[in-house]
């Protein structure tokens, strides 16, 4: 499999491979893997001179950013002032001036590991925002990004870490253009043998490793675990997607490289590392014994409510090329077991390969049925659409299930399956990423890869879910999650916006009905017996999924009638 195999992956899906992997891999850190690139300052050099980032707002705030990523990296505690600014306060004070710029030793407490996500992020975004202001001050021309630049170089890039400085620096630069562009060392991508080194991987999709079975991804200035697997050690022990991580050992995270936090975790099975984690307003500590951890790309499995027997199918990522044939062989051995309905579950899935997405669609809906629209942000006529072209594996009911962290990819095969009629959608508001980026060299390297956004993508009725997600059907909020719910909007908010002709939380009412059937059988409320908001509750939105397929087999509907009316089958 590969990011590389063009711009089918979605970014989502391939930072959702790398994290997952880095948990699982025993990386020395992200310098080294800087230390084996080509990378070099030419492009700052080229970008970042007084007179370029005079040419327009975003030009000089690209500069800001990355002067600003260097001095972070530095960890000297210095931060870059404007002449238009308010005075330093709180234990700061002037020190180099260039032009209408200086350089401040910043002696607040910087750390933010006590912070919010949610907040860290708006934070950043303030930020961004106070340079732009100051970009139209009348001192900002005289922005002296020359002699700033020289001096950064002489004084604060440590020996040996250039290409670490230069690629925050990059980084820093194109991302105020797009929110989603990067560039990473050729060495760290999904092709490379570093990734995953040590694991073992098994021939249903899945890997093997020993730790507490997370994945973790920087978001600005926080540790954030993404997704915690299914009985693993961290899931013995409470931990969340959505916690911060503030510490692990007795040591706070600070703004370690996520590959460093990783090397962390990691040890010896039957070993105990020490977490500290933070939720909305508490801090808790936790001990964690390392254990061998199986993490497997898809998933199924049966369940039974009443006389009814509910096939369940679990995708994590579309990072695997061979994601649809392990869902088909998945599939057909759910079938061959006399199964009433199907669970489509792809919680906790931002996406990945399209193709892959596309396939699954396959499998469910008719031959010749639009999936997805791919229109070229460059060129509106490069209009991809994507069909399905073999009959359906089945023909049962099913329902999707979906999460705040479905996305991408995910968001396809979701809205496609909707969008036909084929599957309500169940579940909370997914993450709402409609783009696709494409990965190429960087500047000609060999070495350095980078992402960057290409197109939008669109449903088959002519729906984005870029900003807005796909509202579902029938909601089912997941009790337990910290009340952390981090969307493309939260995560990303200068992002390509929302589609202003198009509304992805419009369902057309294609369900109607389908809400009081599902509220009528209440079979999810008597299984957790309590308020779904209670953290100790079995599954909530697996227990309204199979409801919600109760309805849809109701003896009123039949497959190819727009399911108008439900009544809900006997027990």
């Amino acid at each position: 499999m590969a990011c590389q195999v063009v711009w089918r992956m979605t970014i989502a899906g391939c930072l959702l491979f790398l994290s997952i992997h880095q948990v699982s891999a025993n990386q020395s850190g992200v310098q080294n893997e800087w230390k084996q690139t080509d990378l070099d300052f030419t492009f700052i050099s080229q970008n970042v001179t007084s007179k370029a980032c005079a040419v327009s707002e975003d030009a000089f705030l690209a500069c800001v950013n990355a002067i600003q990523a260097m001095l972070d990296l530095s960890k000297r505690g210095l931060a870059l002032q404007h002449a238009c600014s308010p005075e330093p306060k709180g234990g700061r004070r002037m020190s180099t001036r260039f032009g209408s710029l200086a350089l401040i030793l910043d002696r607040d407490n910087k750390e933010t590991a006590g912070h919010g996500v949610i907040q860290t992020v708006k934070a950043a975004q303030q930020r961004n925002v106070d340079w732009r202001k100051l970009f139209n001050c009348k001192q900002s021309t005289r922005a002296d990004f020359d002699k700033l630049l020289t001096w950064v170089s002489a004084n604060v890039i440590e020996s040996g870490r250039t290409g670490a400085y230069a690629a925050v620096a990059i980084n820093a630069y194109i991302g105020v253009g797009d929110v989603h562009a990067r560039i990473f060392p050729a060495a760290a991508g999904p092709n490379s043998s570093q990734v995953g080194s040590g694991d073992e991987s098994n021939e249903r999709g899945g890997i093997s490793y020993t730790g507490i079975g997370i994945a973790i991804q920087r978001v600005t200035d926080a540790m954030l675990i993404t997704s915690v697997f299914k009985d693993s050690p961290a899931s013995k022990v409470d931990l969340r997607a959505g916690d911060v991580i503030v510490a692990v050992n007795g040591k706070p995270i600070g703004d370690n490289p996520v590959a460093e936090v990783v090397s962390k975790l990691r040890g010896a099975a039957g070993s105990k590392v020490h977490v500290a984690i933070k939720r909305p307003d508490t801090i808790r500590d936790v001990d964690v014994i390392r254990a061998d951890v199986v993490v497997r790309n898809v998933s199924s499995s049966i369940m039974k409510q009443g006389k009814h027997r509910w096939g369940h199918i679990y995708i994590r990522g579309f990072v695997m090329g061979n994601t649809c044939p392990q869902v088909r062989r998945e599939l057909h051995g759910l079938v061959q077991q006399d199964i009433d309905g199907l669970i489509l579950d792809v919680r906790d899935n931002l996406g990945g390969r399209i193709d892959q997405a596309v396939c699954v669609a396959d499998l469910f809906l008719e031959p010749g049925l639009p999936v997805v629209e791919i229109r070229n942000l460059d060129n509106q006529e490069r209009t991809q659409r994507q069909h399905t072209r073999w009959p359906a594996t089945t023909q049962l009911p099913m329902v999707s299930l979906v999460n705040a962290a479905t996305g991408s990819a995910s968001e396809v095969l979701v809205g496609a399956l909707r969008d036909h009629g084929r599957a309500p959608v169940v579940g909370e508001r997914t993450f709402g990423k409609a783009t696709m980026q494409r990965m190429h060299p960087w500047e000609g390297s060999d070495s350095v890869m980078q992402f960057r956004t290409v197109a939008r993508m669109y449903s088959p009725s002519g729906h984005t879910a870029q900003m807005v997600g796909i509202a579902p059907d029938i909601k089912a909020a997941a009790p337990g999650q910290g009340q952390v719910l981090l969307r493309q909007a939260d995560l990303f908010p200068n992002a390509l916006p929302a589609d202003d002709s198009t509304d992805a939380t419009n369902n057309d009412h294609q369900f109607a009905g389908l809400q009081l059937c599902v509220a009528s059988r209440g079979k999810a409320e008597e299984r957790v017996g309590v308020d779904e908001s209670n953290d100790s509750l079995p599954d909530y939105p697996i227990n309204t999924a199979q409801d919600t397929l109760g309805c849809l087999i109701s003896r009123s509907s039949h497959r190819g009638e727009r399911l108008s009316q439900y009544v809900p089958v006997d027990h």
